[in-house]
């Protein structure tokens, strides 16, 4: 599993993945061909919101010419299901954002560090 923190992940002028930083070239060097993606969301209580970013990120992957297999959002109406969806996934995108509640998500930080810690994740 990779594990990014991201606060910029899209070109919003070209409705694409954000290619600075390398960040696209590291998505391709470690992400399967078909890959099953996690979008931890800034803010796990505004749904609208988490629903509304996910489905954009997930669009610009396709549009930048990833296969997702799967893509799935974690927010507080699955967070009881964190841990397996953690262990699914191929890669975890996790949303800095501009959340004053830096920490509501903290239990699934641990155990997503906790998990990076087993080889070959």
């Amino acid at each position: 599993m990779k594990y990014y923190l991201t606060s910029n992940p899209i070109d919003e002028e070209r409705k694409i993945l954000n290619t600075k930083n390398g960040f696209v070239e590291s998505l391709r060097a470690n992400l399967p061909n078909k890959s099953k993606l996690l979008f931890i969301c800034s803010n796990p209580y505004t749904y609208e919101i988490t629903d509304q970013f996910g489905n954009e990120i997930k669009s610009c992957f396709i549009r930048s010419d990833f296969c997702i297999e799967q893509f799935t959002i974690l927010d507080d109406r699955n967070r009881r299901s964190a841990e397996t969806l953690v262990q699914d996934a191929d890669c975890v995108l996790k949303a800095i954002g501009f959340c004053n509640l830096p920490y509501l998500f903290l239990s699934v930080d641990v155990l997503i560090l906790s998990a990076s810690a087993v080889p070959n994740l």
